[in-house]
């Protein structure tokens, strides 16, 4: 094992074993975090909307770079904590609002993409879109990892929530925009 490695390990390990460790100061501002974030409004729903259009376009054009600019635009994680949460705690107000978060903006994103798809900008399916229309145990593999990282960005406030729920609209945002574009002859 050389010098890079023995210094990496032990920090990984550390974040992971300070998940339970959370200082109940910080435990409450992620919590009222996940509250106000679960909730659904006007910006949140504009915001998913760019987005999810941002995305549709780049998987027309197959363009790796505008569907990393869609995933940064995306707000998607934090209804996803709200459901979580709102399930491990018996929360069913939370649990409310997160699902209609989360399930009407992946609505409007479908609805969104599937008027870009009608428009006559829509050729033949590009490569990144038929890769979004057969998910695989590696996409889950990635949702996983990607809400993990999610769990350690929120809980750790030296890190910014910006990535991993970047990470998270990765997994998420191009199968929406996929799922309204997406039209079998």
């Amino acid at each position: 094992m050389n010098q890079n490695q023995s210094s990496w390990q032990p920090a990984w390990w550390s974040a992971i074993t300070e998940i339970g460790s959370v200082s109940s100061k910080r435990r409450a501002v992620v919590l009222q975090d996940i509250a106000i974030g679960s909730k659904t409004t006007p910006i949140y729903y504009a915001l998913l909307g760019i987005s999810e259009l941002i995305a549709g376009f780049a998987l027309i054009i197959n363009s790796d770079a505008t569907l990393i600019g869609a995933n940064i635009v995306a707000p998607l994680m934090t209804p996803i904590f709200g459901i979580s949460l709102g399930l491990m705690r018996g929360d069913f107000q939370l649990l409310g609002r997160a699902l209609l978060a989360e399930f009407g903006g992946a609505a409007l994103g479908v609805g969104l993409c599937f008027l870009l798809g009608q428009m006559p900008i829509m050729g033949e399916p590009s490569a990144a879109l038929l890769a979004q229309t057969r998910p695989t145990l590696i996409d889950l593999f990635v949702a996983s990892l990607a809400g993990f990282a999610g769990v350690l960005a929120m809980i750790d406030e030296r890190v910014s929530p910006a990535l991993p729920g970047v990470a998270i609209a990765t997994a998420l945002n191009p199968p929406i925009a996929a799922m309204g574009l997406w039209q079998r002859p």
